[in-house]
């Protein structure tokens, strides 16, 4: 009896040494095997499919730019580095972009521009962490209302994709090009307009739908149904870019500084001829933007430096439209991206004439003499820009020919301007029957601007 209670008591390792043995082995053997598929797994996520933060920068072009990071809340007038999840708003009167740029080539792969009456969040912006991988770049914004515009450049290294998201679906695009999204509250709309790409429109059902250029595809909050269709408008302006050009880097753009058929420049230089040897004339030429874009740059004297030396001059360049018909449509108006990087005199002058930045659109409109006789006449339509007024300057912010007040902008940012339906400007008897040119010149003493695109766009759907 007690011999069998002391085998019994005697532990368990000692009974079954093998058995003991063999499962310290086999666990052994599966933990190194699993350190061993973690270990490979984790140093392949490390080296491929690891990423990190893009550098976001924003920019305001206009006015100021509320940012948000839950509590935190400030009003932006400069240049400001955003973190993740900060939220972006403009209001009516304000305007700015993002840029996102590469940590690596110092690149800027995106820029997002934000208009009026304008939010959006950004929730992802990021690359691999290593050249090797071939993975995309990544932006994702979340929240958006209003309108922003999405520009990929066509030199990117590395796929970029993005993806826009609403309250009620979103936009996805991967290829270099030109994108617009209009947000309502029961509405989105999406427009492709560069030739040759394609973007993506998914609903709440997520359901996807293809949106080639030149389309644009239209979503509706309540039935969800997205219908795709050609674009509303038409652009009656050629780009300072040749059609051959647009898949080419901008420095063998520029290598022709010649503005493509269709566009005409002059100079005129300070009307005091004892004056004209001793001072500089304007000028203008197709230039690259201390951000890599193709433009349009005039420019007169060195700021600072010819500071209160030089008298008046100007330098314009127009584009002729060969008397166009625009009855059959419903509206027109003009949109410009420029951006002032300097001028001397301050607001635009003693007359409200001298702005670094004018536009000009010379029209016909149709109408009756004293005798009831149809007859047309020419009009034309003004409006400027500027960045120098100091506080208690005096000078008029208004041209004598000027229907609107002449914008103040932030200078070396660009600016983007859409006048809204000019026939809503203008009277019945003063609305465009026919067009005749559009012109942007530049007047003052010392000035230099760059404008990337001037367009003229007339439509049939608001």
């Amino acid at each position: 009896m007690n011999t069998v209670t002391a085998i019994e008591r005697k532990p368990i390792i000692t009974r079954y040494p093998q058995t003991i043995a063999w499962s310290v082995l086999i666990l052994s053997f599966g933990i190194f095997l699993v350190t061993c598929a973690a270990s490979t797994f984790g140093v392949y996520w490390f080296f491929f499919e690891s990423r990190v933060d893009l550098k976001a920068n924003l920019y305001v072009a206009r006015g100021g730019l509320r940012v948000d990071y839950g509590i935190d809340s400030s009003l932006v007038g400069a240049r400001l580095t955003i973190e993740q999840d900060g939220v972006i708003r403009a209001d009516e009167t304000a305007q700015g972009y993002l840029t996102f740029e590469d940590n690596y080539s110092g690149q800027i792969i995106a820029t997002i521009f934000i208009l009026p009456n304008s939010t959006i969040r950004l929730t992802e912006r990021s690359r691999p962490r290593f050249e090797w991988s071939n993975n995309s770049h990544v932006l994702q914004l979340s929240d958006v209302t209003g309108q922003i515009m999405v520009e990929v450049p066509l030199n990117v290294t590395r796929t970029v994709r993005i993806v826009l998201g609403t309250a009620y679906g979103e936009a996805v695009i991967d290829q270099p090009g030109t994108y617009r999204l209009d947000v309502s509250s029961s509405v989105l709309h999406f427009y492709t307009e560069t030739d040759g790409r394609v973007a993506l429109v998914r609903n709440a059902l997520k359901q996807t739908f293809q949106v080639a250029a030149p389309l644009y595809a239209t979503l509706d909050r309540e039935s969800q149904t997205v219908v795709v269709q050609p674009l509303p408008y038409l652009v009656l302006t050629p780009e300072f870019r040749r059609k051959r050009e647009m898949d080419i880097p901008a420095e063998e753009v520029v290598s022709d500084p010649n503005l493509p058929m269709g566009w005409a420049c002059s100079i005129e230089p300070n009307r005091d001829t004892s004056k004209q040897e001793t001072e500089p004339d304007p000028i203008y030429r197709r230039d690259i933007s201390p951000d890599g874009r193709v433009a349009l740059h005039m420019s007169r004297g060195t700021p600072v430096v010819d500071d209160n030396k030089f008298g008046h001059a100007e330098v314009g360049c127009l584009h002729n439209f060969d008397n166009v018909d625009v009855t059959n449509f419903t509206w027109l108006k003009i949109e410009t991206r420029f951006r002032i990087q300097y001028q001397d005199l301050t607001t635009c002058g003693d007359l409200g004439t001298e702005c670094p930045v004018m536009l000009e659109l010379t029209y016909e409109s149709a109408g009756v003499d004293a005798q009831g006789k149809a007859i047309t006449t020419d009009y034309v339509w003004r409006h400027g820009f500027y960045i120098n007024r100091p506080d208690g300057d005096t000078r008029p912010v208004i041209c004598d020919t000027c229907l609107q007040l002449h914008d103040k902008v932030v200078g070396d940012v660009w600016y983007n301007y859409d006048s809204g339906d000019l026939n809503k400007l203008f009277t019945p008897e003063r609305r465009p029957l026919r067009l005749k040119q559009i012109r942007v010149y530049s007047s003052g003493h010392v000035f230099d601007m760059m404008m990337e695109s001037l367009r003229v766009v007339v439509g049939t759907v608001g």
